[in-house]
C-alpha cells in the first residue's frame, strides 16, 4: 500500500526547497499547504500516470465511487477535502493530507486528519497518506519529532534519508518531509 509514500516524500522535500527560492522566505516552514499539494499533484501525475486533484472534496470522491451521497454522509464530511487525491480510470484511489509540524503544530492536529481519511477510507477503501514537513524545535531534533510522530500515530513514515538545514543551510533548525501509508 505505501505505491506513493516514498514519491510523496521526494516530491514534498523539492517543493519546500523550491518555494523558498520562489517565495524569498527565510523559514521554509512559511508554505502554504496549498503550494505542497499542487507540486505533490503534478509529480504524482508524471512519475504515475495518475489523474492527482487538488482540494477535492470526500464527498466528491465518494459520489465519484457510486456512494450515495445522502444527508448522513453529508454530515459526517460535508466540508472535508483532500489536499491531493489520486484518481486512476476515473476514481478516486488515494487520498493525501499534508501537514506543517512545526513548533505551533501539536501531534493531535495530525491525528484529526488522520481520524478524517480513515472515516473515508472505512467505507470506501480509498488508500491514505499523511504528508508531513516535520521540524525541529526548540526542544527536539528533527529526527526526535518524527520518532515521536510515529510512535503517536502508530505507524512509520517514508522520508529522505537526513534532514535538511532550513534557510538553505543558514538557520539554526532543520526539517524532514515525511510521507506515510495509513489504513
Amino acid at each position: 500500500m505505501m505505491r506513493f509514500s516514498r514519491n510523496i516524500a521526494i516530491s514534498g522535500t523539492k517543493a519546500v526547497c523550491s518555494y523558498r527560492r520562489i517565495a524569498g522566505i527565510e523559514n521554509d516552514n512559511e508554505l502554504p499547504e496549498i503550494f505542497l499539494g499542487s507540486w505533490i499533484a503534478r509529480s504524482l501525475h508524471d512519475d504515475f500516470q495518475v489523474n492527482a486533484r487538488v482540494e477535492c472534496s470526500f464527498t466528491r470522491m465518494a459520489q465519484d465511487l457510486g456512494l450515495d451521497v445522502d444527508s448522513e454522509l453529508k454530515r459526517i464530511m460535508g466540508s472535508w477535502r483532500a489536499d491531493v487525491a489520486i484518481y486512476e480510470e476515473g476514481r478516486p484511489t488515494a487520498v493525501i493530507e499534508i501537514k506543517v509540524f512545526d513548533e505551533g503544530c501539536r501531534a493531535q492536529s495530525v491525528l484529526r486528519d488522520l481520524r478524517k481519511m480513515r472515516k473515508l477510507s472505512s467505507r470506501t477503501g480509498i488508500e491514505t497518506y499523511l504528508a508531513v514537513l516535520i521540524t525541529s524545535t526548540s526542544g527536539a531534533t528533527c529526527e526526535t519529532r518524527v520518532r515521536s510522530l510515529s510512535n503517536f500515530l502508530g505507524h512509520d513514515f517514508d522520508y529522505i534519508d537526513s534532514p535538511i538545514v532550513a534557510g538553505d543551510g543558514s538557520a539554526d533548525w532543520s526539517w524532514r518531509f515525511a510521507c506515510g501509508a495509513f489504513l
